[in-house]
């Protein structure tokens, strides 16, 4: 078969494979040629289940197993190294693609020959609808995207983890750094995050493309109970902002301006247009208890030198 996107999708839990089935019919009725790349550590349970279930509803994949631990960077590596794609995909094992992803990428990197990759919007998929309260401008602690006004084709200066895609000619010898997973796959994020970032930065620095955003390739991104609980948001606001201070170091703080101006810009947004009186007491105590965990995280690792710098 013919492959025109590889599409590396790192799992480590039994309990993710209903979602990953999911994601698999969802996969099933894009209309081109598609390779999935399964990268599964230390679950064999869950690699059994899939090649029973991949073989059986017919799809062209590889499962790449390792009984060891990798983490988030070294699985987006293996997958990339055991892939045969044109164009190399990232989607975590909870999302689902919308009907028309693959189509509207290829048509974007047809129409754009001098982007070195594509996103596009990350919209939750919540499972309950109690949780509609949530900020947009903090959707990024929850795996997904809020880029306000965002309903045409611009160019970004990142791309999520959860939908990202590049050209294999572009990414060349370039891989993920382990250094920015140790929060990853954690129900309490305990460590730094970002490898996504990391990449797209180091990619755009070396090779002078751009990122595309295009309305057109989304995808829908599950939001399990215990992302909206404080316990996680507050860790994860802590680590994403120890993160940043080592993105500032290693490529300047100029480097995702746009982004932060889109960050204020909807959290304007949020406080001021509330759903109800309810929500928005809930808004304005979720944004100032994520921003002081925050602004911790930034002051220690400014203070403590953290190590990993």
């Amino acid at each position: 078969m013919n492959t025109s996107i590889s599409i590396i999708i790192p799992s480590y839990s039994i309990e993710r494979f209903n979602d990953i089935k999911d994601l698999v019919y969802s996969i099933l009725i894009q209309k081109d040629p598609i390779e999935l790349v399964f990268v599964i550590e230390r679950s064999k349970q869950l690699a059994d289940c899939l090649q029973v279930f991949l073989k059986d509803v017919g799809c062209n994949y590889k499962i790449i197993f390792s009984n060891s631990r990798l983490g988030l960077a070294n699985a987006r590596n293996v997958g990339i190294e055991n892939s045969s794609g044109q164009y190399i995909a990232f989607v975590d094992d909870d999302a689902i693609l919308s009907p028309n992803w693959s189509k509207a990428l290829l048509d974007a990197f047809d129409r754009y020959p001098v982007i070195a990759a594509c996103t596009g919007p990350v919209i939750p998929k919540w499972t309950s609808s109690e949780y509609a309260w949530f900020p947009k401008s903090f959707y990024w602690m929850i795996g997904c995207t809020a880029w306000r006004d965002f309903d045409h084709e611009r160019l970004v200066d990142h791309a999520p983890g959860v939908n990202m895609v590049f050209r294999r000619n572009v990414i060349g010898d370039k891989r993920f750094i382990d250094k920015f997973t140790d929060g990853a796959g954690q129900s309490g994020k305990a460590g730094l995050v970002g490898d996504d970032l990391d990449f797209v930065i180091r990619l755009i620095s070396t090779t002078g493309q751009k990122v595309l955003y295009s309305p057109s390739i989304a995808v829908f991104h599950k939001v399990p109970a215990y992302r909206l609980r404080f316990s996680y948001l507050k860790r994860y606001a802590f680590w994403q902002a120890v993160a940043e201070v080592r993105y500032n170091k290693l490529y300047g703080s100029r480097h995702r301006a746009e982004s932060r101006k889109l960050f204020l810009k909807q959290m304007f947004y949020d406080i001021l247009y509330p759903l109800t009186l309810r929500y928005f007491v809930k808004r304005i105590y979720m944004m100032t208890y994520c921003s002081l965990f925050s602004l911790a995280g930034y002051l220690a690792a400014l203070y403590l030198r953290w190590q990993s710098f």
